[in-house]
């Protein structure tokens, strides 16, 4: 984070800086944001890193949880 501009993240996403900052005054907000998300993410798909499941299950899993998100 310590190198990312706002700019270059709201370039990335598709908008304008005035949204992004309008949603996430500083970066140290849109990065606290992004770590609930993302630790959701992973909460959801740990299962996928088990490995004692074969790959055809974690196939089906995977696909089965991202169909339903």
């Amino acid at each position: 984070m310590d190198g990312a501009r706002m700019q270059d993240i709201a370039n990335l996403a598709g908008i304008n800086k005035a949204l992004l900052h309008y949603y996430f005054r500083t970066k140290t907000s849109f990065e606290a944001v992004f770590q609930k998300v993302a630790g959701r993410m992973f909460a959801k798909f740990a299962p996928v890193f088990r490995e004692d499941l074969p790959l055809e299950d974690k196939i089906r899993f995977f696909y089965r949880e991202h169909m339903s998100s």
